[in-house]
């Protein structure tokens, strides 16, 4: 019988939402910010995708993201400033699952990210393209640590090490996927 390991289903479910898993934060304490314009709800034109922030601590936000066909996770996020550009960094809140012990701790709760190339009456955010990536590394491995798992990549690197990669690719047209934009939801004013 077939048994996926935690790190297959992992990155499979990241590879489905067209995102990078990380296994350390993008952001250090040094890095972190808050801006009040993020806490709102925010909703994609033609669709029910809503993501809501709120505040959740002096540079947190906690985040339902819910997707177009209604389902809800729940996320924190650290707005990260690198050098005048923006990004989040998200990973899961601890699941609700009606399941073992064992199964919930193994569990990875994997990070990611996204650059912020808007903040105000809309969000537009963009994520790296796992395809691009996929041949950026093949061709210079040495650019961030990483693992290939299943053909999919795992970024290893510790948080100052993988600003230094988002910087150094962040320019790059490229290496960035189609930018989502989100509109403030008219009835949006949550408390921060």
């Amino acid at each position: 019988m077939f048994r996926p390991s935690l790190a297959f289903i992992v990155l499979a479910a990241a590879s489905l939402a067209g995102c990078i898993p990380t296994l350390y934060p993008l952001y250090t304490a040094q890095t972190m910010a808050f801006d009040p314009a993020l806490v709102a709800e925010w909703v994609k034109d033609g669709s029910r995708e809503s993501w809501v922030f709120n505040r959740a601590g002096e540079k947190e936000y906690r985040l339902v993201l819910t997707d177009g066909d209604g389902k809800q996770g729940q996320f924190s996020v650290r707005l990260v400033e690198l050098q005048g550009r923006r990004f989040l960094d998200i990973h899961p809140i601890e699941p609700a699952l009606e399941a073992s012990g064992l199964y919930k701790a193994l569990l990875l709760r994997a990070h990611t990210f996204l650059k912020v190339d808007q903040l105000g009456d809309s969000l537009k955010m963009s994520f790296v393209k796992p395809d691009w990536l996929k041949k950026r590394l093949q061709q210079r491995p040495g650019d961030v640590r990483h693992e290939l798992i299943d053909d999919r990549i795992l970024l290893t690197a510790q948080p100052q090490d993988l600003q230094a990669f988002v910087l150094s690719i962040v320019e790059e047209g490229a290496a960035w996927g189609e930018v989502g934009e989100l509109k403030k939801a008219p009835s949006a004013i949550l408390a921060f």
